[in-house]
């Protein structure tokens, strides 16, 4: 099966999900987790609410997905301890959006033991963040080539999500922590995103054009 090219974006490298974005939930994920979950930085917990909310049913990851993350957890990391996310606790997910978009698009996150926040979309990838840097973004074709998507995770302090495309400002689905576009790929790619924070700044986040090779963050 020929692999859709992915681009995952986040504020500091993480392992696990980070380092099979290309390939899509349900197909599992490499293993890669496990080690020492020492550490003195601040948690990102705090800065995504979507977390603190009471747990149910609607939350419980898929059982592919938590499999997949039950290997990784138990195998080495092979990365310093800095690059090391910590084990992922899926246990503690959150639903953030749900069947979203031509492709049913639905994300995740849960908290790492480090206190990172990881997200998942169950049909394309996903990644860790850390406080330092809370905003992370995807995108990638959907499965059918006709679309493409630009989904993420943003902090609190994110008002609103736009994406820039044709040189027009679209606004995202912003909620509960997580955002999703969705555009037909006969338009103009989307060439940027842009947050808005409640203090009334944004930040501007460069898009590569999705239908070219798979790129991903480097160390």
């Amino acid at each position: 099966m020929k692999r859709k090219p992915t681009l995952i974006v986040v504020g500091s490298l993480c392992v696990g999900l980070c380092a099979s974005v290309a390939v899509a939930a349900s197909t599992g994920h490499r293993s890669i987790a496990g080690a020492s979950a020492r550490s003195t930085e601040q948690p990102a917990v705090p800065d995504f609410a979507a977390l603190a909310r009471a747990r149910s049913t609607s939350d419980v990851l898929p059982a592919q997905i938590s499999s997949s993350i039950a290997a990784m957890n138990a195998s080495n990391p092979g990365v310093t301890d800095s690059l090391y996310e910590g084990q992922e606790l899926a246990n503690r997910s959150r639903l953030l959006i749900s069947n979203v978009g031509t492709s049913g698009a639905t994300i995740y996150a849960y908290p790492t033991s480090k206190g990172r926040v990881c997200f998942i979309n169950t049909i394309a990838g996903g990644g860790c963040v850390t406080h330092t840097d809370p905003f992370a973004w995807g995108e990638t074709p959907t499965d059918d080539g006709k679309t493409v998507m630009v989904y993420g995770i943003a902090p609190n302090s994110v008002r609103s999500v736009s994406v820039i495309a044709g040189g027009m400002s679209v606004a995202a689905t912003l909620q509960r922590n997580a955002f999703y576009f969705e555009q037909s790929v006969s338009r103009p790619a989307p060439s940027a995103i842009i947050a808005t924070f409640e203090n009334g700044s944004t930040q501007r986040f460069g898009l590569p054009d999705p239908t070219t090779t798979a790129q991903f963050p480097t160390p």
